[in-house]
């Protein structure tokens, strides 16, 4: 019910949002630039340095914890699975 939207069937009646008509997807490029972009986001650079900032003012609850402390515990998460 909240899911995609198909070319050729309506989308949800929505009191808050007017969807737009599907459209064509974007062609970006030619197979050699495509191909680029790809390789670039799929192969992570050999020595990555991350500024994150996270703003305190998250307190809202979610699940038992703030919301602050599961965006910490899953960058936390994320970061022990990637290469030194």
């Amino acid at each position: 019910k909240a899911g995609f939207r198909v070319e050729g069937v309506e989308p949800p009646a929505s009191e808050a949002v007017d969807f737009a008509p599907v459209s064509a997807p974007l062609n970006v490029g030619d197979i050699a630039l495509r191909t680029t972009i790809a390789e670039t986001l799929t192969t992570p650079p050999q020595s990555p340095t991350v500024t994150i900032m996270l703003d305190q003012s998250m307190p809202v609850d979610e699940g038992g914890a703030t919301r602050l402390a599961n965006v910490a515990d899953a960058l936390k998460a994320r970061i022990q699975v990637l290469p030194p």
